[in-house]
Formats: structure tokens, C-alpha cells, sequence
């Protein structure tokens, strides 16, 4: 090998390897950001889902309520 190759002294391939670097990490955190908000939306979706199955759930467990207890006196 070239004296000085194995500590990376050559300034041209370290600034080359670093912007490499910096460009796989931005991709990378471009891409993450992109899957991210794909998700947004569904889990938008299925909390209102959820959130209408509760309120259902709790209408039908009162008028269960009163239909057991019916007229009965205080």
C-alpha cells in the first residue's frame, strides 16, 4: 500500500467518502420521513374508527342498562 493509505491521509477520498456519507444519510432520513407520513393517515383513519366503535359500544350498554332496570322505583 501507499505510505499513509491506512489512516485515510488523502484528503480527496476522505472529503469523496464524506459526501457519499452525507448523502446515504440524508436519503436514509428522507426516506424514513416519506414512510412516516404514509402512516399518518391510516392511523388517523383507524383511531376515528376506534373512537366510534367506543361511543357505539357505550350507546348500547346504557340503553342495556335501562332496559334492565326499567320503571323501577327509586
Amino acid at each position: 500500500m501507499f505510505s499513509g493509505a491506512e489512516g485515510g491521509s488523502f484528503p480527496l477520498l476522505r472529503k469523496k467518502r464524506n459526501q457519499l456519507a452525507r448523502i446515504v444519510e440524508e436519503g436514509f432520513v428522507k426516506r424514513v420521513a416519506i414512510n412516516k407520513l404514509r402512516w399518518k393517515p391510516l392511523l388517523l383513519q383507524i383511531y376515528r374508527l376506534a373512537i366510534v366503535v367506543v361511543t357505539l359500544l357505550l350507546i348500547r350498554h346504557h340503553f342495556q342498562y335501562l332496559e334492565i332496570q326499567g320503571d323501577a322505583p327509586v
